[in-house]
């Protein structure tokens, strides 16, 4: 077996005929030739359109065509933030609720002034407050002597946040307008000051609020550029504090005491940005 391979080799290698170096440099000479009568067509195609500049050129369809385009007129700028953030002010009015609370309805409204150092980073200072009332749980809860360390609410809220702004991009609404934004997200910390509940239909039961606890804040959202000053802006944002609230039953005073628990409230917020000074530089 080995010989017949052997044997076919050595034919494979008499039949064929030999190549020269004259005929590798005929090769190389092949492809160079063909270089240059493309840098030659490239070379008359620009000439031509120099002389005769209402000639329309025809629409690049090949990677080998981009050299005919000319300098910055066929070129696309993809701008990265329709809505500029760089060292400008952002003042925000919006109104909120809170979505996570059993015993409270809270509905109300802030305002926030954020200075952008760049694109992506900013510091703001905040306010909100709410009106709160009891839910019909809370009510039923305190007419039968019942009372939950969930029964006090945020009543207003001050601190500051550090903002990021990693994300940005574009949606189409309805085919009709393409609307840019941006998707942040910001930790911070401030005070609360709270709301207690309170029944008419049960005063042997009463509940104080000791302090103003320190309160961390997590929140994310988006805003929705209107106009290079003008934006539409949501965002959810995450409570957590621990205040001390003690709780008074005159009737049963066994069950009087001072509880320190962690609580969470989750609030919503809707509202309007705008952004100075005007931005000069995009």
């Amino acid at each position: 077996m080995i010989k017949k391979i052997l044997c076919l080799s050595v034919l494979l290698f008499l039949a064929a005929p030999p190549v020269q170096a004259d005929d590798v440099d005929n090769i190389e000479n092949l492809f160079d030739e063909s270089d240059r009568r493309e840098e030659t067509r490239s070379e008359d195609a620009l000439k031509e359109l120099e002389v005769r500049p209402e000639i329309k050129q025809a629409p690049i369809t090949k990677l080998e065509g981009l050299n005919l385009l000319k300098p910055f007129e066929d070129v696309a700028v993809i701008q990265k933030r329709y809505l500029p953030r760089t060292q400008r002010f952002e003042l925000n009015l919006n109104g909120s609720s809170n979505i996570n609370d059993s015993f409270f309805s809270a509905y109300g409204g802030g305002a926030g002034i954020t200075y952008n150092f760049n694109e992506k980073f900013g510091v703001e200072l905040m306010a909100k407050y709410y009106s709160t009332s009891n839910s019909k749980a809370a009510n039923q809860l305190l007419e039968k002597g019942v009372v939950t360390n969930g029964m006090v609410s945020t009543e207003m809220y001050y601190g500051v946040d550090f903002r990021w702004t990693p994300i940005y991009g574009k949606f189409s609404y309805f085919d009709k307008k393409i609307v840019p934004f941006d998707h942040y997200f910001s930790i911070g910390v401030g005070k609360t000051q709270l709301k207690t509940g309170s029944s008419t239909a049960n005063t042997n039961v009463t509940i104080e609020a000791l302090d103003d606890p320190i309160t961390y804040r997590v929140s994310t959202g988006e805003v929705f550029a209107l106009t290079k000053w003008m934006a539409f802006r949501w965002d959810v944002s995450w409570h957590f504090m621990s205040p001390q609230v003690r709780t008074t039953n005159i009737s049963t005073p066994a069950a009087n005491n001072t509880s320190t628990d962690l609580q969470n409230n989750l609030f919503i917020n809707f509202g309007l940005s705008f952004f100075f000074p005007e931005a000069k530089y995009r």
